[in-house]
């Protein structure tokens, strides 16, 4: 990829289609080592030195990430979800954990449905989740106080969002299924956001257009994105190669390639 200050960012892969290495525009080079599983389990910057690895169990499931400084160790339950997640601080030259006990950032419970119903951050604040019979979250709480609360319309997509600070968004959809409004208002009823969108035959987003904001989008006949108009911002354009690859990037004028 050329950018507008015709300077390269490139990407090779190694035989499995895997990204192997990534160099920026700032020539900092990332390499990346793969598993057997596909799984990334190092990936290291070349100049500084600086590197992440990770390690899995054999169900593939992360059970630990580090880098220099910090290590995260991962719990989970029998049936495999994560319930708890912990620190560990490093020393970046013997690669070993400072810490003698890991400090826990993270916990998680769940119902018998294997529905989050309470997670406690490191700090102590235990966030709390409600559902409905059919498994929606409908509240999020934090002891007395809701964050959070959500209804839901047909076909289980969400009709609105109630937060603790009274600000509320309401969805409208198309027959399809589509938003066809999305409508925020503050605690005072003022109207913080009221957008309209308008879509294709194909179900590609053709327009949105708000209070003060107005795009448009236009597409090629394989339902590729080749054009957007941000009223007040300008045009972007996008080229794409006979495999579907985008080639090029116009926004105002300035051309960014990729190959």
């Amino acid at each position: 990829i050329t950018g507008p200050d015709g300077l390269p960012i490139t990407y090779q892969y190694d035989r499995e289609g895997r990204l192997a290495r990534q160099q920026d525009r700032n020539q900092r080079v990332l390499d990346m080592v793969y598993n057997f599983n596909d799984q990334l389990v190092r990936r290291r910057e070349l100049s500084s030195g600086e590197e992440e690895t990770y390690t899995y169990r054999e169900d593939g499931q992360l059970i630990s990430s580090a880098n220099n400084e910090v290590r995260y160790d991962y719990d989970y339950n029998e049936d495999g979800l994560l319930t708890a997640k912990y620190l560990s601080r490093m020393d970046g030259l013997t690669k070993q954990a400072k810490d003698t006990a890991p400090r826990p950032v993270l916990r998680y419970e769940y119902d018998a449905e294997g529905q989050t119903v309470a997670r406690t951050d490191a700090g102590g604040t235990r966030v709390e989740y409600a559902h409905d019979p059919v498994g929606r979250v409908i509240a999020i709480r934090q002891g007395e106080k809701d964050l959070a609360q959500y209804t839901y319309a047909a076909g289980n997509r969400i009709a609105s969002m109630l937060y603790g600070n009274g600000v509320q968004t309401a969805y409208e959809y198309t027959p399809e299924g589509q938003v066809s409004r999305l409508h925020t208002r503050a605690a005072d009823g003022t109207v913080l956001l009221d957008n309209r969108y308008a879509y294709d035959r194909s179900g590609n987003t053709i327009g949105c257009y708000g209070k003060e904001d107005r795009a448009e989008y236009r597409y090629d006949a394989l339902d590729r994105l080749v054009e957007a108009r941000y009223a007040g911002y300008g045009t972007e354009q996008l080229a794409y190669d006979a495999a579907g690859n985008r080639v090029s990037r116009n926004w105002n004028g300035q051309r960014t390639s990729h190959t």
